[in-house]
Formats: structure tokens, C-alpha cells, sequence
């Protein structure tokens, strides 16, 4: 079937589809019998619940060198991604069956969104190693870099054609994302601007046939999926999803170009859905990215919950999860599953490479001389912090200065100088619906909001398993495309619970535009330092306090309680008037 009369028939089944979509949901959960769900609660991480055309390979089997590593791995194939790791995100290699991850790149720059040439020798990615974020080419054999787009602008998401002669990507236009084409081998050609609407147009997938590009585009309102056409002239562009009440991210083609894959933010959770251009889309799993395998029978699938990410792999034939999910120790951008393994790039050892272990970002230093009564610890008064209360746990006092550091150089100002607040204690009143107050515990920070109020904090609100979280991005100091990224979701608006709109009341704000420039994700950044989000309390709707956006934990595995009774005795959670012991650094 000729694929712009699918298209014009999918408009007249837009109404259907949204429809359908929520009992399509349960219809398909009920049939795999998985329930959306904490990825903590699931299957054993690395257990093989099928392994799809390799049912004989079990857990940690066939890691070490050798042909017959080679062999599994050019039958299998294997992930390569970009991981937040320390302060940079790099490119991994792994597979949960065959190979331990293993270091692709390093240094003090970041590469992200990995895209495979089809000879399957070289990497597309984006890159910051020369100041300024351009797409570059890794020679898989060599493993030399070479930049093809050298400009201050932000170049990102490359996508090979399937020829491989050219290479599309997102790129900052008059402070605006378009999709932009590259000559791969002689880029010094003219580059041609694919897309030219004033709406963000970003995340560009090249379909293997080479005649259609999948890209986002909220100019309809919200981001869907749209393709554009490369034998049509005009009428080129064409809406695929057309779904005003959902966010469509990170389209992916199957190797035969029937199936596209993409992720699904529908006001609950990221899910993965795939598309035959025939039948409505079919729900696969959670996930926020996607890649298929060779044969397009499985898709690997990044889950990513509250404060970790997972891998898993799925079957595309009947959803069933074939490997269970696997944690990462940090972020993912970028996703591919790539064939033939890159067996002469990873197995050679004169590349030096091997399994990578997660960076030390900090040390514990003990300040007090011992430990209180009871095994407790005792409170650390911040240095050049700004608080009510500039003070945590001794156990935590360094991954918070680290993440200072880190912080100040990333956004190039001192964000983090100034708190709402550190250190609660225990005497002060806690707040309604708030029972769990982890401020209290030595343990948490609250940045300051008034860089919301002042347009250099954006926020990203996220659903995981029925909770609400966020996101937080903060403004660059830099606006010259040397520092940060620019921010594709769309934000949420605090401000319109207070400004005479019921619905913006009773929803506690509303979703705005996202805002224009280069931004940090200190999200990530926090959580690459053992500073993890806390969810909203049920009330933030109507009470303001309830949302907790601007607050974060160095849990550390521990509950709040246990984390309590390191600071204080259990019988002193019931008292009133019980201060810790606060450590001052004698002076001279």
C-alpha cells in the first residue's frame, strides 16, 4: 500500500485511536500480565526470561575474549548508548548477556546519540570535545574522531541515510530546532535545511528505504511524530500520530521500514509503542528509548524510573519481556543495537578497552573525631552556603560540595550557593501532607526557587507509577552554545494556579512552551551524585509546599526513618526540643 494514502487514512482513524488507546492498554497488559510497575518490583535484574534466537545463552556467559565472544556477538548484536558518567555523558558498549559494559569513549566532554553507518564501522554522534556541540564521525576502527559540522550552533541527533552518504540531524536555527541534511563523506558540500516552520521540528530518524525522514514537531500543539517525505516537493510533511493530549518523543525504524517505534508520554508514563503503517499502534512497554535488533524481532528498551535507568529487551511479535531489566548507573541519550557486535572495535586489546566501572565522584571524609552516643552522626555546617539552616549529615557533606562544584562549572554561576534550605530540625512545624520530611534528616536540600521566579529554572513535570515528579533544568550563563542544551519538553507553569484561571487552579498550573536558550540538566546532574528527586505529595495540586520540585535526597538505600535515627535517638522522633550535635570546625 502506497504509504501518503496510509497516511490520509490516518486522520480519519485519529478519533478512533484515542479512543481505543486506554482499553488497548489494558487489553495488551492483560494478555503479557504485566501490570505498569516499579522496574524495582520486576523480574530479577540480568535474569533470562527468554532470550529470543539464543535461548541457550544464560547470564554472564561468553564475557571473556575470543572468537567465541566474536561469534555471540555478531549473532546477537550488541547496545551502544551514551550514559551520564560523572559530570559527562560517553558512549558504552554492552550487552546484559554477553558483554560487560564497556568504555567506547572518555574525556572531559560529552558524546551522545550514537548512530550506526550501515557498513557498521563508523559512529555519528554528537559531541561538545571542541567547545561547541557538532555532529562527529568515530571510526570504529581507529577510533579517531573527526567533526563534519563546525559551528557555535547546537548540532545534535544524527541519523545515518541508509546509503550512507548522508546524515541528518537537529540543529539551533535562529534559536529555533530544525532538521537538517549533511553530506557524510564531503561535508563541505552546502547543508540543506529540511525543515523551516516555526515550531520545533528535532530527533530525526531515517527510514531504510531512504525516502522518508520520522522527526518530532509540536506544530500541531503538542510533540508528534511526523514524517517528511523526500519524493514530494510540497505536501511533504505528514502528521503520524496526531495526538493533541499525549507527547510522542524518539522515533526509531525497524530494519524492514514497516514497523516505527517511539516513546509515549500520555500523563501517566513513557511507553513504547511500535506502528505497522496498516493497524493502530501497539503498546509495548515503558521505556523513554528504543532500538530493534537486526531482524527487527526484539526491541531493546531504556526504562527510565524516578532516579535509575534499566535495559530490557522485548519481543515485537507478542510484547513478552525475553531479557529481564538491568540497572545503569546513570542517564541514557541514545540508543542503537547494533549488528555484527563491533566485535574488531571491543575485543581488540590494543584499544585499551575494557569493563568500565562507575567514576568516584567524591569521597566521605569524617570531620568528627567519633561518632555520637548510639552509632549517630553528627551535622556539618556548610561552607559559603546561603541557608536557614546550612548544615548536613557528615556522611553527605562532600557529595554535596562535589556536586557544587560540578554544578558551578556546568551552568557557570553559583547556583547552588545560595538553598531554600538544608537541615530542618525536627522542632520546626512540618508541613501539611508532609510526613516524611527528609530535610530533617541531614540528608536533604531544597534549591532556592527564586530562580524560577526569575526565568533562569525551568521545570519538567514526570509521572512514574502514579507519582509526580521533576525535572529541573537551570538557564546557562553562557548563551553562545558553549554551555548546556535547549529544552524540547514542554514546561510547567506554577504561576497559573494563581493567575484567575480555574482550570490552571485546580490543576496546580498548567504546560507552557518550552523556553528558548541552553539549559543544564541539574536533574541529572544531581542524581550522577547521589542526589535523587523526591516524588510530589498526593496534595501538591492545592497546596504549593506539596510539590517538592525543588528538593533532593542523598537516600543512599536508606528509609527516612533509618535515615533519622542516624541523626537523632528513635525515642527523640516522639520528643519535642532534642537538638543533634553540630560539628564547628575549632578555630584558632
Amino acid at each position: 500500500m502506497n504509504l501518503s494514502r496510509i497516511f490520509s487514512l490516518r486522520n480519519l482513524l485519529v478519533l478512533m485511536l484515542t479512543l481505543l488507546a486506554a482499553n488497548l492498554a489494558v487489553t495488551l497488559l492483560k494478555d503479557t500480565g504485566k501490570p505498569a510497575q516499579d522496574p524495582g518490583e520486576q523480574t530479577a535484574v540480568g535474569e533470562t526470561l527468554t532470550a529470543g534466537n539464543s535461548s541457550t545463552l544464560q547470564p554472564g556467559a561468553n564475557t571473556s575474549p575470543g572468537d567465541n565472544l566474536q561469534k555471540n556477538l555478531a549473532d546477537e548484536g550488541v547496545f551502544v548508548f551514551s550514559m551520564l558518567d560523572g559530570n559527562h555523558f560517553h558512549l558504552f558498549a554492552f550487552h546484559p548477556l554477553l558483554l560487560e559494559l564497556t568504555r567506547l569513549t572518555s574525556g572531559d566532554w560529552d558524546d551522545c546519540y550514537p548512530s550506526l553507518s550501515p557498513d557498521g564501522t563508523r559512529l555519528a554522534i554528537a559531541s561538545n570535545r571542541d567547545g561547541y556541540w557538532d555532529i562527529h564521525i568515530l571510526d570504529l576502527k581507529t577510533g579517531t574522531t573527526l567533526p563534519i559540522t563546525i559551528t557555535p550552533e547546537y548540532d545534535n541527533r544524527p541519523s545515518w541515510s541508509p546509503d550512507g552518504k548522508w546524515i541528518a540531524y537537529e540543529s539551533l536555527v535562529n534559536n529555533n530546532l530544525e532538521i537538517m541534511l549533511i553530506s557524510a563523506d564531503d561535508p563541505g558540500q552546502p547543508v540543506l535545511q529540511l525543515t523551516t516552520d516555526a515550531a520545533l521540528d528535532y530527533s530525526p530518524a531515517w527510514s531504510p528505504s531512504g525516502r522518508e525522514i520520522a522527526f518530532v514537531s509540536n506544530r500541531s500543539g503538542s510533540d508528534d511524530i511526523w514524517l517528511a517525505s523526500l519524493d514530494e516537493a510540497e505536501n511533504r510533511f505528514s502528521n503520524l500520530t496526531a495526538t493533541p493530549d499525549q507527547q510522542e518523543k524518539n522515533p526509531v525504524w525497524s530494519p524492514s521500514g514497516l514497523q516505527l517505534a517511539w516513546t509515549n508520554f500520555d500523563g501517566q508514563v513513557n511507553s513504547v509503542w511500535t506502528d505497522d503503517f496498516i493497524n493502530l499502534p501497539k503498546r509495548i512497554s515503558e521505556g523513554s528509548l528504543t532500538a530493534f535488533n537486526a531482524d527487527g524481532s526484539q526491541v531493546g528498551v531504556v526504562l527510565a524510573a524516578p532516579n535509575q535507568s534499566y535495559l530490557s529487551v522485548y519481543s515485537t511479535s507478542d510484547f513478552r519481556q525475553t531479557i529481564a531489566n538491568t540497572l545503569l548507573w546513570g542517564e541514557v541519550r541514545g540508543l542503537l543495537w547494533a549488528k555484527g557486535g563491533l566485535p574488531g572495535y571491543i575485543t581488540d586489546p590494543k584499544n585499551g578497552l575494557g569493563p568500565a566501572e562507575k567514576p568516584a565522584l567524591w569521597q566521605v571524609v569524617d570531620d568528627v573525631p567519633s561518632e555520637q552516643p548510639g552509632g549517630r552522626y553528627s551535622l556539618v555546617k556548610l561552607e559559603n552556603v546561603t541557608a536557614p539552616y546550612a548544615m548536613l549529615l557528615d556522611q553527605v557533606d562532600e557529595a554535596f560540595e562535589e556536586l557544587n562544584k560540578a554544578t558551578s562549572l556546568a551552568v557557570g554561576w553559583d547556583f547552588l550557593s545560595s538553598l531554600e534550605n538544608a537541615y530542618t530540625p525536627i522542632t520546626q512545624p512540618v508541613s501539611p501532607g508532609i510526613e516524611q520530611d527528609w530535610l530533617a534528616t541531614g540528608r536533604g536540600i531544597a534549591v532556592n526557587p527564586v530562580s524560577l521566579y526569575a526565568d533562569w529554572m525551568a521545570v519538567v513535570r514526570e509521572e512514574y507509577y502514579g507519582r509526580t515528579y521533576w525535572r529541573i533544568f537551570i538557564k546557562a550563563r553562557y548563551q553562545d552554545g558553549s554551555q548546556g542544551e535547549p529544552i524540547t519538553e514542554p514546561v510547567w507553569d506554577f504561576q497559573a494556579r494563581y493567575n484567575g484561571n480555574s482550570a490552571g487552579y485546580e490543576s496546580g498550573g498548567k504546560l507552557i512552551s518550552p523556553p528558548p536558550g541552553y539549559w543544564i540538566d541539574f536533574t541529572a546532574l544531581a542524581n550522577s551524585y547521589g542526589w535523587s528527586r523526591l516524588p510530589a505529595e498526593g496534595n501538591w495540586r492545592t497546596y504549593f509546599a506539596g510539590a517538592r520540585f525543588n528538593q533532593f535526597a542523598f537516600m543512599d538505600n536508606l528509609t527516612w526513618y533509618e535515615a533519622m535515627i542516624q541523626l537523632y535517638p528513635p525515642e527523640a522522633l516522639d520528643a519535642d526540643g532534642f537538638e543533634p550535635y553540630i560539628f564547628t570546625t575549632p578555630q584558632p
